[in-house]
C-alpha cells in the first residue's frame, strides 16, 4: 500500500473520532450541561488517538513528497547523463575530475561533492581520494566564488577537515530541514524563515505611523510636518549543536543505510527541538527572543487553568484587523484539548477539525499551529497567542558543519558525529501589537 493510499484511510479514521468527539459534546450526560467523568475520560482518549493518527498522516505526506523529490531527481540526473552521452561531462566518473578547469568543476561539483561527503561519513578523512579531498579544497577557495562550489562554500570557521569539519551537502540539508520543521514548533507557523549567508547582525527597521493622518489644508496655508520615528531590531547569529550522533563502526559500513538522511534527521531532531523552545520562549539572554516572551498581552483570563469562550474572542478582537488577515492561533497540545470542549455562544463546538479535507483545522475559523514548547494554561502564563505570525523573524545562517570524531569512543566500536548551525528569531513589532498573548489570571 502506497503512502498516500495510507495517509487516505487514517483520514477516514480521524473523520470518524472527530464525529464521536462531536457526538458526546452534543450530548452531556452530566450536571448543568457538563460532560460527566465518563465522557470527559473517553473525550481525551478520542483526542489523543486523533493527534497520533493527525502526526502519522502528517509523516506519510512528508515520506511521500520526499520520494517524489529523489525520483525527479534522479530522472534529472537520467536525463542528463543521456544527453551528455560520449561528452565530457558523461566521462566524469570514469576518470578524474580536473579542479582547475572550471567548465569540469561547474558540470561535475554537486555530484562529486557528494559522493566525497558520502566517503566522509563512512570512512572519514584517511579514505578519502585526492579526487575526493580535491573537491572539499576547491569548496573552500577564496578565489573561486563563482564557481559551481559557491552553495557548498559557506564556512563558519576558518578551519577545514577534521579541524573544523565539512560543510553539509544539499541532500543531507533537506533532511535537516525537514526534521526541523516537524520538531520547529514557529517553523510551522507562518513565520517568515530569513536565510542569510553569513552570521553578521541584521538590522530590521520598523515604525509606527498609525497615529498621523494627512489634512486638508486652504490654498496658499502654511502646512505642517510630521516626523517619522524609526526603530529597529536586530537579527543575532547564535550557535547550536546537536551534541554527539555515536554510529557504529557496523552500521557505518552496511552500504545500504542513508547516512546523510540519518544523521541528518538525528541531529536536526535535537537542534530543532532546541531552537523550538528558544523561538518560543527564550529570553533574549545569548539566545533568541521567544514570541511569547515579546508578544503583549491582549486578554487576561479570568480563571488560573481555563479559558472561556468570550476570552478568545476578546483576544482575537485586541489584534488589529490589519493582522488578522493571515492571522493564526497558537498553544500546546493539553490546551488544544480544553479548547475542543469549548462553545460558542449557540451552542456549537469552536473546534472545527475539517479532516475530510487537507485544509488545517481551525478555531472560530482561523487555523492553528500546536507548539509543544508553548506554556500550559497555569497562574500567569502566556498559554495562547493569536495574530499574524509573519512578523516572527527567523534567521539560519546558511551552510551547517558536520564534524566526524574518530577516537573519542573508538573502544565502544562507535563514530560521534556532531553538527554545528547558527540561528536567531525575534518578534518585529512596530507597535500595535500583531501578535498578542491570553494570559491566564494569576
Amino acid at each position: 500500500m502506497s503512502d498516500l493510499s495510507r495517509a487516505q484511510e487514517l483520514r477516514v479514521e480521524r473523520r470518524q473520532l472527530a464525529e464521536r468527539m462531536r457526538e458526546i459534546l452534543d450530548e452531556p450526560a452530566g450536571e448543568d450541561g457538563l460532560l460527566s467523568a465518563e465522557q470527559d475520560t473517553e473525550f481525551d482518549r478520542l483526542h489523543e488517538e486523533q493527534e497520533r493518527l493527525h502526526g502519522e498522516i502528517t509523516d506519510l505526506e512528508a515520506r511521500d513528497e520526499a520520494a517524489r523529490e529523489r525520483e525527479e531527481r534522479l530522472a534529472a540526473v537520467e536525463a542528463d547523463l543521456r544527453a551528455s552521452r560520449g561528452t565530457k561531462a558523461g566521462r566524469q566518473d570514469t576518470r578524474a575530475l580536473d579542479l582547475d578547469d572550471e567548465e569540469e568543476r561547474e558540470d561535475g561539483a554537486p555530484e562529486l561533492y557528494d559522493r566525497a561527503f558520502n566517503t566522509y561519513l563512512r570512512w572519514g578523512v584517511g579514505f578519502m581520494s585526492p579526487e575526493e579531498r580535491g573537491v572539499f579544497q576547491a569548496a573552500y577557495r577564496a578565489d573561486t566564488p563563482t564557481s559551481a562550489f559557491t552553495p557548498e562554500s559557506r564556512v563558519q570557521t576558518v578551519a577545514q577537515d577534521t579541524k573544523g569539519g565539512f560543510l553539509v551537502p544539499q541532500g543531507m540539508m533537506q533532511s535537516v530541514t525537514r526534521a526541523l520543521k516537524q520538531f520547529g514548533g514557529l517553523r510551522r507557523s507562518r513565520a517568515q524563515i530569513v536565510p542569510t549567508s553569513d552570521g553578521r547582525e541584521i538590522p530590521w527597521p520598523t515604525y509606527d505611523d498609525t497615529s498621523n493622518e494627512g489634512a486638508l489644508i486652504a490654498e496658499a496655508a502654511t502646512r505642517t510636518d510630521q516626523d517619522v520615528t524609526f526603530g529597529q531590531a536586530i537579527l543575532h547569529a547564535y550557535g547550536y549543536t546537536s551534541k554527539f550522533v555515536k554510529i557504529s563502526f557496523e552500521l557505518l559500513q552496511d552500504s545500504e543505510q542513508d547516512l546523510p538522511s540519518m544523521i541528518g534527521g538525528i541531529a536536526g531532531e535535537r537542534i530543532g527541538r532546541t531552537t523550538a523552545r528558544h523561538f518560543t520562549t527564550g529570553d533574549g539572554a545569548a539566545k533568541p527572543f521567544g514570541v511569547v516572551t515579546q508578544a503583549p498581552s491582549g486578554v487576561t483570563a479570568a480563571f488560573a487553568t481555563s479559558v472561556e469562550w468570550d476570552e478568545l474572542l476578546d483576544l482575537k478582537h485586541s489584534v488589529d484587523v490589519a493582522y488578522r488577515e493571515s492571522a493564526q492561533w497558537m498553544f500546546n497540545d493539553a490546551t488544544l484539548k480544553e479548547l475542543k470542549k469549548l462553545k460558542d455562544g449557540d451552542g456549537n463546538p469552536l473546534w472545527q477539525s475539517n479532516v475530510q479535507t487537507r485544509e488545517p483545522p481551525s478555531i472560530d475559523g482561523d487555523p492553528y499551529v500546536v507548539n509543544i514548547a508553548m506554556p500550559n494554561t497555569a497562574a500567569s502564563q502566556k498559554a495562547i497567542l493569536y495574530g499574524d505570525f509573519s512578523h516572527y523573524k527567523i534567521r539560519d545562517v546558511a551552510g551547517m558543519t558536520l564534524r566526524r570524531l574518530d577516537e573519542r569512543f573508538a573502544e565502544q566500536g562507535q563514530v560521534a558525529f556532531i553538527l554545528f548551525s547558527r540561528h536567531d528569531g525575534v518578534l518585529v513589532d512596530a507597535g500595535q501589537g500583531p501578535i498578542k498573548a491570553l494570559t491566564m489570571a494569576a
